[in-house]
């Protein structure tokens, strides 16, 4: 690997006569006020107060594309930022121009003109430095400027920060400027920010190779905000993407895709892999080791199945699902924070979109795969003791042909699993266990948790519901001297606008409100138990437990 680190200041760096190229594949502009702020005031501190001392922006990767145009590699976020600097210098001198007219001024205008726009040869017109869409038609107007009537410029560029205040790079122009302004307050005080943010500090590596470009970039880790794994990987797969004419396409469903996915981006990446590979990858390795396992000749089809997977995966992650046991498979696995679990999930949700199974076995696997880590969590297991196992039947699953192949690689991850799943001794033990109070929280079941476990039970129907809805009402009042009304007999999911209405009644006040409250559970509650006591909460914790055997226990 052989490349060129040049010593630069921006003035030296942003001044070339050059253009520098953002390939299609990089991300948005995603600094955020925090990120301007610090820079704006780190080169104003150093101007004022600290002179003695540089300040350093980084490294910056260019590849060579020819003689006087740069791709950027490394430091789109950067430049783009150097360059919101110089729009708002600009517009603060236009400022000062138009209050005295100063010939210094108009000079340091065309001083920075020179900065944001290149002009290779004589006869052809002023190109902004940095071509990015959108923000060249924005900036353009930045380089129209007349000084004869400085104010209609102002004016001008004023309207179209408001018409497109909506453009992330208007966005980052404007909140520059705001922050500029906050430590520059007069001229004075500006042009000694302008002479040290032109001479802060940078390193110019260029190569003539991109291929060489991005490896340089994966070992640099410069100033600003940290790439994710998606990022990282979207940069690799766009290098070898084609044909070109599809290449647009594929930027736009790869936009698409991260739009739905973004929050939680990078676990869906691990996810992924972990199906389509059958490792247990770390997610801080996710792009490692996709770079190490794709080629060329593979990339465009780990891409597309990355796209259509991510669309499953959304599914399952914002509950979209009106089936109820698909439902609740997605729900106790939310509640209990299991993510390893969907690389699993995944592969059953492909198999279905591909008509390798039916909506009826599909839904018979999920709710055995959550009835089954309802008693292994009851035991006290963590998920990490069958993780392994999991991301191999995920990637069994994942590359099955038929129904018998998934079925085949199910039963060969029970083999390996079962001996962690309790008796049913051991499940109803563990059941008797939970216990719920107000006074001492101490062991206390999630009330969360509790609620997904409890409704079911007592509602006795299959019915979508959110667990957020509802809270967990002692019949008899939560007391700090009998331990009995913690258990499960005197536990009832209430939703949380009743619930509030009624928690500070007597039992038999609240019997009355269960039997009138519309609720048909209630109500068949109130009728078996027209009176409720202590011994009543004895009896009725051995008979939800039964039913919560039947609901879940796997025979």
């Amino acid at each position: 690997m052989s490349y060129n680190p040049i010593q630069n200041t921006i003035e030296k760096f942003i001044g070339e006569s050059c253009f520098f190229n953002i390939p299609r594949n990089q991300r948005k502009y995603v600094w955020q006020k925090e990120n301007i702020k610090q820079l704006i005031e780190d080169i104003y501190n150093i101007a004022v107060y600290d002179k003695e001392k540089d300040h350093f922006l980084g490294s910056f990767v260019l590849y060579k594309m020819d003689r006087y145009n740069y791709g950027i590699i490394d430091g789109q976020q950067r430049i783009t930022t150097i360059q919101f600097v110089i729009c708002a210098l600009l517009y603060r001198n236009f400022e000062l121009y138009s209050l005295n007219g100063s010939e210094s001024i108009k000079n340091n205008i065309d001083y920075l003109k020179k900065l944001l726009f290149t002009q290779i040869s004589t006869g052809i017109d002023y190109k902004l430095k940095v071509d990015n869409g959108m923000y060249k038609k924005i900036v353009g107007n930045f380089n129209s400027v007349n000084f004869d009537d400085i104010k209609k410029t102002i004016s001008d560029i004023d309207q179209i920060f408001k018409d497109y205040s909506d453009d992330n790079y208007i966005k980052g122009i404007v909140i520059t400027l705001d922050e500029l302004n906050n430590v520059c307050d007069n001229q004075e005080s500006l042009d000694c920010f302008q002479e040290y943010f032109f001479n802060t500090n940078l390193i110019k590596i260029i190569t003539d190779d991109d291929v060489e470009g991005y490896s340089i970039f994966e070992i640099l880790n410069a100033r600003g905000v940290s790439l994710r794994q998606i990022e990282l990987l979207k940069n690799y797969i766009f290098r070898y993407i084609g044909p070109k004419e599809g290449f647009d396409k594929c930027k736009d469903d790869w936009n698409e895709m991260y739009k739905k996915i973004e929050l939680y981006s990078d676990d869906f990446l691990n996810h992924f892999i972990r199906m389509y590979y059958g490792d247990p990858i770390k997610q801080e390795e996710n792009y490692k080791y996709i770079r190490n396992h794709e080629t060329i000749k593979t990339v465009e089809n780990f891409y597309y199945e990355l796209l259509y997977c991510s669309r499953l995966y959304t599914e399952f992650v914002e509950l979209y699902t009106k089936k109820y046991n698909e439902y609740m498979c997605y729900k106790y696995f939310e509640i209990k924070g299991n993510k390893q679990i969907r690389s699993l999930l995944l592969s059953f949700k492909y198999c279905l979109s591909k008509n390798i199974i039916n909506q009826k076995l599909f839904e018979q696997y999920l709710t055995f795969i959550k009835n089954y880590f309802i008693g292994f969590n009851l035991m006290g297991i963590t998920s990490n003791r069958i993780d392994k196992q999991i991301i191999s039947c995920s990637h069994k699953i994942y590359i099955s042909k038929t129904e018998d192949d998934v079925n085949n690689a199910f039963k060969e991850l029970l083999s390996s699993i079962m001996t962690y799943y309790p008796n049913k001794k051991e499940f109803s033990d563990k059941l008797f266990e939970i216990k719920f109070s107000n006074h001492y929280k101490k062991g206390n079941i999630r009330s969360g948790l509790l609620v997904f476990l409890l409704f079911p039970v007592v509602n006795n129907k299959r019915e979508l519901f959110d667990v957020k809805d509802f809270s967990i009402d002692h019949i008899i009042s939560d007391s700090d001297t009998e331990n009995r009304v913690w258990e499960i007999g005197n536990l009832m999911p209430l939703r949380n606008e009743f619930h509030k209405s009624i928690k500070s009644e007597d039992t038999q006040s609240k019997l009355v409100r269960y039997k009138e409250s519309g609720y048909v559970y209630l109500k068949e509650f109130y009728n078996k138990n027209k009176k409720f006591n202590i011994d009543s909460i004895v009896k009725r914790t051995q008979s939800v437990i039964d039913d919560m055997i039947e609901e879940y226990y796997i025979q």
